[in-house]
């Protein structure tokens, strides 16, 4: 796959950010709700790009919102897929606890809750 040839910098890119980061980082904030974390690895995210790319200085302000904002948003699927699926080898030791009877002859805060018997017809 042929590389892109990086655009040579124009100087301005300390300026910019000076001028346009902590607004932008407020911007984020406001249209994404995650952690203050992901708005700034996003944020970053965005400027990198920038200096990657060297959009056109006229809507760089649009270009950074837009590619944080994106950035923010996948950050913060991932921080929440990654909070809600349990590490697989959790569940293989519970499953292997399970099997040999282990888990049965631990304390009760660490077995689940036992299925509720049927009631008597």
């Amino acid at each position: 796959m042929p590389t892109r040839p990086v655009p040579a910098a124009m100087g301005d890119e300390p300026a910019l950010f000076t001028e346009l980061h902590p607004r932008l980082r407020d911007h984020v904030r406001l249209l994404v709700r995650t952690s203050g974390a992901n708005v700034d690895d996003a944020c970053s995210f965005a400027f990198l790009q920038f200096l990657r790319y060297q959009p056109d200085r006229e809507h760089v302000y649009g270009w950074l919102l837009r590619t944080a904002t994106r950035e923010a948003i996948k950050l913060d699927q991932r921080a929440r897929r990654t909070a809600r699926s349990p590490p697989e080898a959790t569940i293989t030791v519970w499953r292997s606890l399970s099997t040999s009877g282990l888990a049965r002859s631990s304390s009760s805060s660490c077995s689940p809750p036992a299925k509720p018997s049927p009631r008597p017809g």
